[in-house]
């Protein structure tokens, strides 16, 4: 897709990812506008009081942390 983005003279609406080099999108430039940004959200379900692996409770405490002082 950014290949043909990229020869068209159109804006166009797409992830980071596409202006990399491996996805074709050398040619194309990132706009910072920060009322079109993207935002995900997620979330991360467990059952109470069941088992959940070392890793896995690592990413969850990682997570948390690095999410703390985020709006």
């Amino acid at each position: 897709m950014p290949k043909l983005i990229a020869r068209t003279d159109l804006l166009s609406f797409t992830s980071r990812q596409n202006l990399t080099r491996t996805n074709g999108g050398e040619n194309l430039v990132e706009l910072p506008f920060p009322d079109i940004t993207w935002e995900r959200h997620f979330g991360i379900f467990t059952r109470k009081g069941g088992y959940i692996p070392t890793a896995s409770q690592v990413l969850v405490d990682r997570i948390i942390q690095a999410t703390a002082n985020v709006d």
